[in-house]
């Protein structure tokens, strides 16, 4: 049976739930909350949502028959389904309708969570595969476990951002990377999805917004709506966000903050070049704007280009961790950030873990202070580079020449005839997780692809079988 079979018996899920509008309409007239209409229509479709009632990909009741269903304007259904739009749980196409996304707060396809459990070789998220990274960890556990000072700091809470020998690992981190940042700017976070939540509570308030590339990490999706803030996806190329595109929009009053995966970014692994840096950075100086920089993957990097904290140290905070270099498992993150704003990180540390967790500090401390981390990162590098090499091989018809080899991710684009949320079901029911291009997909924009975390697989093997499969059925 070709994929394409195989996937049909999915397309059910695309119909119009059955009394969908009847049962929006009555939730709505029995919301007493005083809001503004088109919040409590957003209200209503988000818990249908949520509740599993109108499920993943299931197609909206139209703007006119909602609006004649409950006596309001068009409009004022247009905004709701706009606000929802903003926040990752439906999309909408011309002539398609809008369509569900996922629950309202995890802004993902259902798909990617059934990805978590059933596929053998799982590509959908990061995993640390190698004797070396098992060797380094193994030996930094013990030394830590068997040091009395460990059990010292287990005994009483340590500072919010960490003590000054913690926040120099950070400074040593950086430094690693090419990015030189004091130790007494740096904050200790329970992972980089918990610096960049920081970092976004410091700057910014419930509906404020922040512009982010059409095509991001999906984890700053989450991270707004918790809260409470807007997305406004800003036009990519192949080299990154469009600077031009960015302008456009910096200038609305509500727009506070630019958020950037720079170097090696999720899900596509481009980096973004020189002049493109330097021009947000102007930018950002003169309309007033924040920098959140999220750069987790820089460590990997084989090209030595400045930061943004360092071409806009006045108002850039950087983010950085250990998950996606070392181990996910190591959930210590850090946060650089302007001095002037210290006082309200401390406040997002202390108001969210109070501290990260000291034990796994301490191992990741005795890592980078001993230099194991170094072999660490080269052989991630190598095992990356090599495994870019055979997937060129392979699949590079569809693989952008700005796609960095020593990046983690693969972004595969696909032709327009085969759909990504298709091919990843056929890839899930083969035993491969991928995740789909719509999770990462912010506002309008059209993209048709998957993304594949080169260094999940196990073996080589695994990783070729995967590629192969993927371009049997594109071929198909």
């Amino acid at each position: 049976m070709g994929w394409r079979a195989v996937i049909s018996r999915q397309k059910g899920e695309d119909a119009v739930a059955d009394g969908a509008l009847e049962a929006i309409c009555k939730a709505v007239r029995e919301d007493r909350q005083p809001q503004p209409v088109y919040v409590r229509i957003a209200n209503a479709l988000s818990s249908h949502i949520s509740d599993g009632n109108l499920k993943h990909r299931a197609k909206l009741p139209s703007h006119r028959a909602l609006a004649e269903a409950l006596g309001v304007n068009v409009t004022t259904v247009t905004k709701a389904v706009r606000f929802l739009k903003d926040r990752g749980v439906v999309s909408a196409k011309a002539g398609h309708g809008t369509i569900v996304r996922g629950k309202e707060l995890d802004h993902m396809p259902p798909v990617y969570e059934r990805l978590r459990t059933l596929p053998r070789n799982d590509l959908s998220v990061v995993k640390r595969q190698g004797a070396v990274f098992g060797e380094a960890v193994s030996a930094a556990i013990k030394r830590v476990v068997g040091n009395a000072g460990t059990i010292s700091s287990l005994r009483e809470y340590q500072p919010s951002a960490g003590s000054t020998d913690v926040r120099q690992i950070g400074s040593l981190w950086l430094a690693a990377a090419g990015v030189k940042v004091a130790p007494d700017q740096i904050a200790i976070a329970s992972g980089a999805q918990h610096a960049l939540f920081v970092a976004l509570a410091a700057t910014m308030k419930p509906g404020d917004v922040v512009l982010v590339p059409s095509i991001a990490y999906q984890g700053i999706k989450s991270a707004a709506q918790m809260l409470g803030l807007g997305l406004i996806g800003v036009d990519v190329d192949d080299e990154g966000i469009i600077v031009s595109e960015i302008e456009r929009h910096a200038h609305n009053p509500r727009v506070r903050s630019i958020y950037l995966i720079p170097t090696l970014d999720n899900p596509r692994s481009v980096t973004l070049p020189l002049e493109r840096r330097k021009a947000i950075a102007e930018l950002a100086d003169r309309c007033s704007l924040n920098i959140i920089e999220d750069d987790i993957y820089r460590p990997l990097s084989l090209i030595d280009l400045p930061s943004m904290i360092e071409l806009y140290p006045e108002r850039t905070f950087h983010v950085s961790s250990v998950g996606k270099v070392l181990a996910p498992g190591l959930r210590c993150g850090f946060l650089a950030y302007p001095a002037v704003f210290r006082e309200i990180v401390m406040q997002g540390l202390r108001a969210t873990v109070w501290m990260a967790d000291p034990l796994t500090v301490s191992v990741v401390q005795d890592i980078i202070v001993g230099g194991s981390f170094r072999d660490l990162v080269t052989d991630l590098q190598e095992l990356l580079m090599k495994r870019h090499r055979v997937a060129i091989e392979l699949v590079g018809n569809w693989i952008s020449r700005h796609c960095r080899p020593e990046g983690n991710c693969l972004w595969v684009s696909l032709p327009a005839e085969i759909k990504a949320h298709e091919m990843t079901e056929y890839l899930r029911m083969e035993g491969v997780g991928v995740v789909p291009s719509s999770v990462f997909t912010i506002g309008s924009a059209q993209n048709n692809a998957l993304r594949l975390y080169k260094g999940s697989s196990t073996d080589e093997a695994s990783w070729k079988d995967a590629l192969l499969l993927i371009r049997r059925a594109v071929e198909a």
